[in-house]
Parts: C-alpha cells; structure tokens; sequence
C-alpha cells in the first residue's frame, strides 16, 4: 500500500530536443570556362525547403496533434511543429504547438507507466515508460521556454540567473501559456527524478505558477492554482510542502473552472491520498466522471479517475 501511495504522490502533477541542422555536401563541380573543365570542390548548401514542404509538414504536425490520443502520435506531432520552429523565422507558435504535444505525450506516459506498476513484472516496463514521460517532459519544457523567452527576453536571461518571481515581472499575457507549460513540464520530469529534484526546483516552479497565475487565472481550466497545490502537496513539510495550502489552491481551480476533470483527478491523488481522506477521494473521482468531456484532455482525465477508483480499496488500505 505504502508503494502505491508514494508512486501517486510522486507523479501528481501532472536538455531540450533539437532539430538535426540542414546538412551540407560537398563534391566536384565541373564549372565550364571558355570551353575549359575545371574541377572544384566547393560546399553546396542543402535547398531551403519549398512552402508546399512547409505546408504539407505543419499539415501532417495537424493531423498528429489531432489523434494524440493514439500511441506514438503526440510525439509525433512534436517533433513535426520543432521542424517547421526550426524553418521558421518567426517560430513562437510553432513552439508553443510542439511543447503542447510534449506534455500530452509526457503526462500520457507517466499515466501508463504507473499502471504498469500494477503488472506481475512491472520493473522494466514501468521504468522504461517512466524514461520516455521524462524525455518528452525536458523537451516540452525546452519548447515552451524557447517559446516565453522570445516574449520576454529580459526576463528569461534573469530567471536563468535567478529563478524567482521578480525575474518574471516582465513576462507579458502573450507568455502566459508558454511560461505555463514549461513550469508544467519541468515538474513532471522533476518527479521522475524523485522528491529530491522537486524540491530542488521547488522555487522556481513556485514562481512560474504564480506569476501564470497572475496573468491569466482561468488559464488551462486554472492550471496555475491547479498545478501549484499538486506542488504544495506532494512536497514534504520541510521541504516547504503545505497540504492546507495546497488544499486552498485546488478549491480556487475549482472555483474558476468548476467543469475541470483534471483539477479533480489531481485533488484526489495528491491530497486525498497523502491525507488518507477516502470520501474526499470518491467525491472528487465520482464527480470528474460525471462532467460532461469536452474534449481529448477531459478524457484522459475520465479514463485516469476510472482507473484510480477501481485502486481505492488497495490505496486506502482495504483489499
């Protein structure tokens, strides 16, 4: 039970991937001279891609997005919008599209490789599982940081010197989003590290939440509030955790977005379970079920409440 109930605190909440650079060829060039052949060896840059590759590129990064649902395509799609960032000279929404593919395919993987825990032979599934969420979670923070920084330059050069909320005071509404997913992603490839490393970037992703909080609070069905009580939550005590607090937080989501399945998925597997607090956790897993889904993300959350309600008894010590 104890192992359980650790893994799901660990993973509550819910280094950058690059693209290869065009390569360059060389070879002999035979170049005509008043009818004299001269050989040359000179550098041939790789032809800049036509707009109908870019388009038939962003095309299938659309198409990728649009069934994440289905294994392999959120890493797909990816990967596609970091191509099309790498072609493009204004890249931010290219970005901002590729970390939001990440940290579906991120926060997917870390959702089956806790249910791969439950497996007769869990080991090397779930830890191989728990590898690729923490891949794509470093490159979705990758992504959107690149993406914030082009926003808020000033600000991004500071927080890398001094990751504090003042650093963030210059980040416009437009870096909302962006600033969000990469506070998002850090903290789910932090906890597959342990509490350790969360604890370590505890104060970073303090800041990043609050000041996402303070620009946009209805953001993500209120994923600042949402994401910064997971935090507070699954942190210990003296390493700043704060389960009044991070119960306050969840109940502010909830009241800006009260149609978010996953505020309550989250509620339940982080406070409800460090509490022990089994009613709470039936509430809240009952009632994300019954919302009404608006969309893949709803689902996902709806299919994680099911599976977790089924491992009530086994969570809260029954059999």
């Amino acid at each position: 039970m104890l192992r359980a109930v650790m893994a799901l605190v660990v993973w509550g909440a819910l280094a950058c991937a690059q693209v290869r650079p065009a390569s360059e060829a060389t070879g002999p060039v035979e170049v005509a001279d008043a009818g004299v052949s001269v050989a040359a060896v000179v550098a041939v840059p790789k032809p800049e891609p036509l707009p109908s590759d870019r388009v038939a590129l962003e095309a299938r990064a659309k198409a990728a997005f649009e069934a994440r649902e289905l294994p392999g395509h959120a890493e797909e799609s990816g990967q596609a919008y970091e191509e099309l960032a790498a072609r493009s000279d204004a890249p931010v929404d290219a970005l901002l599209n590729a970390a939001r593919a990440r940290r579906f395919a991120a926060e997917a993987l870390a959702r089956r490789s806790l249910q791969a825990a439950k497996d007769a032979l869990p080991g090397a599934r779930g830890a191989e599982l728990s590898s690729a969420a923490a891949r794509e979670a470093q490159a979705c923070a990758a992504d959107a940081r690149k993406a914030w920084t082009q926003a808020a330059p000033k600000s991004a050069a500071a927080f890398e010197q001094d990751p504090s909320l003042a650093s963030l005071a210059e980040v416009p509404a437009s870096g909302a989003e962006p600033l969000l997913l990469d506070g998002v992603c850090t903290a789910l490839w932090a906890r597959t590290r342990g509490f350790v490393a969360l604890a370590e970037r505890r104060d970073e992703l303090k800041a990043v939440f609050t000041r996402v909080g303070a620009l946009d609070p209805r953001l993500d069905d209120a994923a600042a509030d949402r994401h910064l009580g997971a935090l507070l939550a699954q942190l210990p005590a003296y390493a700043g955790g704060d389960l009044r607090e991070a119960k306050a937080h969840f109940e502010r989501a909830l009241s800006l977005a009260p149609g978010s399945p996953a505020t309550r998925v989250l509620y339940a597997r982080t406070v409800a379970v460090k509490q022990l607090d089994r009613a709470l956790f039936d509430r809240l897993l009952a009632e994300a079920q019954k919302l009404p889904a608006r969309g893949i993300e709803d689902r996902a959350a709806q299919a994680e409440a099911l599976e977790l309600s089924q491992r009530a008894d086994a969570l809260f010590g029954g059999e």
